[in-house]
């Protein structure tokens, strides 16, 4: 099974930091095309 991915969830991104940024700035970086080639 490939990292990430559950058995019951399907996908599941993991978090170690908080960041001082606001929730909708991080998930746009996160599935924009950065965050997709890290």
């Amino acid at each position: 099974m490939p990292t990430g991915l559950t058995q019951d969830a399907g996908w599941e991104i993991g978090v170690s930091r908080t960041i001082h940024r606001p929730p909708q700035a991080v998930w746009e970086f996160i599935t924009g095309p950065e965050g997709v080639a890290l």
